[in-house]
């Protein structure tokens, strides 16, 4: 999740929409959120919180980053005629009825986490050669737990790692 916002946020997404604990807002706030809305609440109130958050507009892209069935039915029913939804497990979501509906038809798409295939390869060097500069300038912020203990090593250090070895492989 932390990712998605931050990308979210560097990619020019103005309304970025997320559900949390609400311990954790301040969090995901500091990631890229512009809302926030407790993860806890019934399927009917977060569809009506997200919509009124989105002024009733739907969006034409919606990512699931927990794709559990449930949030995937959230999202699902938040997508627009047209729109993607991206899920980060396999889909749960019945798309059967959307050629009955006669409207534009929605997609689903499982999105991977990885830059090692080999036409993913070209982004992946792009990609991780801007990490620690983005790192570095606070644009890409990490958890403070996430942080390596052992040998007093900075995750931006391990960044720096598997940027260099991405490089050379």
């Amino acid at each position: 999740t932390d990712a998605v916002l931050q990308f979210a946020k560097l990619s020019g997404f103005s309304t970025i929409i997320t559900t949390a604990s609400p311990h954790n807002f301040p969090l995901v706030q500091s990631f890229g959120a512009t809302h926030t809305i407790d993860r806890s609440l019934q399927h009917s109130d977060l569809v009506a919180q997200i919509l009124s958050a989105l002024g009733n507009i739907k969006p034409s892209i919606v990512y699931d980053t927990v794709s559990e069935a449930s949030t995937q039915a959230v999202a699902w029913e938040v997508t627009a005629a047209g729109g993607l939804l991206c899920v980060a497990l396999p889909s749960t979501v019945d798309t059967s009825k959307e050629e009955e509906e006669g409207e534009k038809k929605r997609h689903v798409h499982q999105v991977y986490g990885m830059v090692y295939p080999p036409h993913l390869r070209d982004f992946g060097v792009v990609l991780y050669a801007q990490l620690p500069k983005l790192l570095a300038e606070g644009k890409i912020k990490v958890r403070p737990e996430l942080h390596y203990q052992q040998n007093q090593r900075s995750v931006l250090t391990a960044v720096l790692d598997v940027a260099k070895c991405f490089r050379c492989c």
